[in-house]
């Protein structure tokens, strides 16, 4: 939960870095569940 932290802050720089690690967040996500659905 650090990024959210630090994306808090309201820095406008820290909109990049915060939007960047949301997708890789997400995408990792997305690999969890094809994972999970080709182990079943």
């Amino acid at each position: 939960m650090i990024w959210r932290a630090a994306g808090s802050q309201g820095n406008v720089s820290n909109l990049g870095p915060s939007a960047l690690e949301a997708g890789i967040l997400q995408h990792l996500l997305n690999i969890q569940k094809a994972l999970a659905l080709n182990h079943d």
